[in-house]
């Protein structure tokens, strides 16, 4: 196990993997990979994947490059039987996509409900008295 400056006050959460290198080394060529254990108020420890925690010195750098979210999620229903409904999941499903986002087919575990409006070419007002 190692420990990483970082905790709840800098938003480190629990599973979230981090590559570690040396500073100013080049990005994926020299990564060892951590994954997040425990977090602590102001640090954390994590396990070291694929190598020895020996390997790691003091001044490298962390960067989270896969962060969980946990139960912090927000659960959106689609109308399906739209067909702009299909290029918007998909926009959802890309990689890079925020994880804190859930797609439901059960309108009773809706967080949000989305509706795709069409566009108009006069405004109309509707006046409550």
């Amino acid at each position: 196990m190692v420990e990483m400056d970082g905790g709840l006050v800098s938003g480190v959460t629990q599973g979230s993997t981090w590559a570690v290198r040396p500073v100013g080394a080049p990005s994926k060529v020299s990564d060892t990979l951590i994954r997040v254990k425990q977090v602590l108020p102001f640090v954390s420890h994590a396990k070291v994947a694929g190598t020895r925690a020996g390997d790691i010195k003091a001044e490298f750098g962390c960067f989270e490059i896969s962060h969980v979210y946990g139960d912090a999620a927000l659960s959106i229903f689609l109308n399906n039987k739209d067909p702009r409904c299909e290029g918007f999941l998909s926009q959802l499903r890309d990689p890079n996509a925020s994880g804190a986002l859930t797609i439901v087919r059960e309108v009773s575990t809706l967080d949000v409900r989305l509706f795709f409006l069409q566009k108009r070419s006069t405004v109309s007002t509707w006046y409550h008295s």
